[in-house]
């Protein structure tokens, strides 16, 4: 990653710029914004148009158990011995619209119970 801007018109982030960029925002957003001007890091509306690019939905994503369903099958017995756990996490209460879905996100989403209006602080 450069560490000055030369110019604004530049090559597309690579995948691994936006993994970096976003991490930092959200692990330490005071420092992301302190130096976005000082190093090549992407603005701050670049980012939120990432994140909320990201098509995301409550529930298990049924591609990934074939995925793992793929791996399993290609592995020998001894190495089949394993535990998938899920868990939730605390995530920051925030309210955003989602251009892709037409719709605020942040409120608790119960998957088929539906949406209330709490925002959401687990996830």
């Amino acid at each position: 990653m450069q560490m000055f801007r030369v110019n604004k018109s530049r090559k597309p982030w690579s995948v691994e710029e936006k993994q970096f960029a976003i991490s930092l925002f959200y692990n330490t957003p005071g420092t992301f914004l302190r130096n976005v001007q000082k190093i090549n890091l992407p603005s701050l509306s670049t980012i939120k148009r990432w994140i909320g690019s990201s098509k995301f939905s409550p529930g298990f994503i049924n591609s990934y158990m074939e995925q793992i369903k793929i791996k399993v099958n290609a592995m020998d017995n001894e190495q089949k011995y394993c535990v998938i756990a899920f868990d939730e996490m605390s995530i920051k209460k925030y309210l955003e619209y989602s251009k892709y879905l037409d719709v605020v996100e942040g409120y608790e989403d119960l998957g088929h119970k539906g949406r209330n209006d709490k925002v959401a602080s687990q996830a």
